[in-house]
Formats: C-alpha cells, structure tokens, sequence
C-alpha cells in the first residue's frame, strides 16, 4: 500500500473512469486525497454527475502514469462515508474549493 500512496501522490494526476448514468463509459481527471485506515481517499462534490454516477455504479477504476511512464491502474468499488477524518485530510487538497 506504501508504495501506492507514494505513486499517486507522486503523480498528482490520475483518470477516474466510471460508468455513466447514460451507460457510456465516462473518463475524468481526479486527484487523490490520501490513504486513512488502509484505504485510498478521493473527494467529490455530492452534486458533480460523476457523484451520481458512481451512486448508481460504484465499479470504478483510477489510472495513472509517471513522466518515465511507469503507471499503475486500479479497480475497484467506490464507497461513501461521512467520515470527518477523511474530510479534513480532503479539504487539504490544494483543488479543493473552500
């Protein structure tokens, strides 16, 4: 997991692809919040069409590659929770809009 996080923090860039709500693939840049309690942390707003897309279909995979083009995919289930920690260390992201 380690070397994960350091990849993606490294490569501050990663593609989030989702199934849209229309069924056609969809595919975003996102930005990774950070690891708590062994799990990977991304940030959206509840109100963005990828929120809803992923309520609907939580499959998702993330993609992402370094300037030397080592990369890395990863897939999985997106979950949301109402976790204070987790928002905190959102709200730290640079991108993130106050």
């Amino acid at each position: 997991m380690n070397k994960v996080v350091e990849f993606l923090n490294a490569n501050p860039v990663q593609y989030l692809a989702t199934v849209g709500r229309d069924g056609k693939a969809k595919c975003r840049p996102f930005m990774f919040a950070g690891e708590l309690d062994g799990k990977l942390w991304f940030c959206t707003n509840n109100t963005k069409d990828v929120y809803k897309d992923m309520q609907e279909n939580p499959e998702v995979e993330i993609s992402v590659s370094s300037p030397e083009y080592a990369w890395i995919r990863l897939h999985g289930k997106a979950v949301f929770e109402n976790n204070m920690a987790a928002k905190e260390m959102c709200i730290q992201n640079p991108i993130v809009k106050g």
